[in-house]
């Protein structure tokens, strides 16, 4: 369900005298955030695993942009297919401790994460920024940006768009370093450098900024390659009426439940606020029950032992010859 639907339960439990409906759709945000965070394993919720992402390396290129989706506080799987070979995980400060001599290059078998970036790819060299929506609608919105011109100067401008036409900045930019919109737009924006050569970012619609996750792959890349990466989403702010959690909805009733608690206490029933605060709680430990991995159709108490490795794997009713 949306966003509007589940302000209507809500306010059907709790009946507030005003209207709080802004309230409760920053509550009920904050509550799929808690349960973005508890699902108490490093690799997050199932249903939130992403797989076959892909970047393309470019030769004495050692930093990349993940997806602006990736949650970078679980686990991210990389690999390269085609090796195949799987690329491993080394914190910053693991990095400078091992001090593998940054002028190395092949293969990558090593990355580690090194901050965000308000776009996917920088320009090659200094250039005017062009701005276009996919929606002719966008006629006042407001992109601010900051950035190193070709002097390496900060600095900063704002740029409203044109809908489909494209509108270009003032400065030349040699590095993006913020870029956002003032509202949520209709369309999607695409931001593009060096004569439309280099796709900067594309901003969507309901979102007023992007953050991509950067990688810095050790060894540096010689050649062309495709590397892969699998992660967990971040699930996406809930801020219109017509949104919809990336939570599945048979459990869009644990937001609910927390923002009926928050609503309680808004409304200084202490007694209530207790009662649904523990249903929400009990409610995310069934979302972790329900989310374990089956661990076969046979128990231990099923196999038997056996000096053949094959045979000791079967269960002990099964026929012998």
């Amino acid at each position: 369900m949306n966003v509007e639907e589940m302000v209507k339960n809500v306010n059907a439990e709790c009946h507030p005298i005003t209207n709080i409906n802004g309230i409760i759709i920053r509550w009920l945000d904050r509550g799929q955030k808690i349960v973005g965070s508890s699902s108490g394993k490093r690799q997050g919720w199932s249903w939130l695993r992403q797989y076959g992402y892909t970047f393309s390396t470019v030769a004495d290129t050692q930093v990349y942009a993940l997806s602006p989706l990736v949650d970078t506080s679980k686990i991210i799987t990389m690999y390269d297919a085609a090796s195949p070979r799987h690329i491993a995980n080394m914190t910053e400060a693991e990095f400078r401790m091992y001090s593998p001599g940054a002028e190395s290059t092949g293969d990558a078998y090593l990355y580690r994460l090194i901050g965000y970036s308000p776009v996917q790819n920088q320009p090659t060299s200094a250039s005017a920024l062009s701005f276009v929506s996919s929606s002719a609608s966008d006629t006042a919105v407001v992109i601010n940006i900051q950035g190193l011109d070709g002097s390496s100067v900060l600095v900063s401008e704002t740029v409203t768009l044109n809908g489909t036409s494209s509108v270009s900045s003032t400065y030349s930019y040699t590095k993006i370093m913020s870029l956002s919109k003032d509202v949520v737009s209709v369309g999607k924006v695409t931001v593009t450098s060096n004569a439309g050569v280099v796709t900067n970012v594309v901003i969507a619609a309901k979102d007023r900024h992007a953050s991509h996750p950067m990688v810095g792959l050790y060894s540096i890349p010689d050649s062309v390659d495709t590397i892969y990466y699998d992660f967990t989403m971040k699930l996406q702010t809930l801020s219109a009426n017509d949104d919809i959690s990336l939570i599945p909805e048979q459990y869009h009733d644990v937001m609910e439940l927390y923002a009926i608690a928050r609503c309680f206490k808004h409304l200084n029933n202490a007694a209530m606020f207790q009662t649904t605060f523990s249903e929400f709680k009990a409610r995310i430990a069934d979302m972790k029950e329900d989310d374990k991995q089956p661990s076969g159709v046979w128990s231990l108490n099923s196999f038997r032992l056996s000096a053949d490795p094959q045979i000791a794997r079967l269960p002990s009713n099964f026929p012998s010859e």
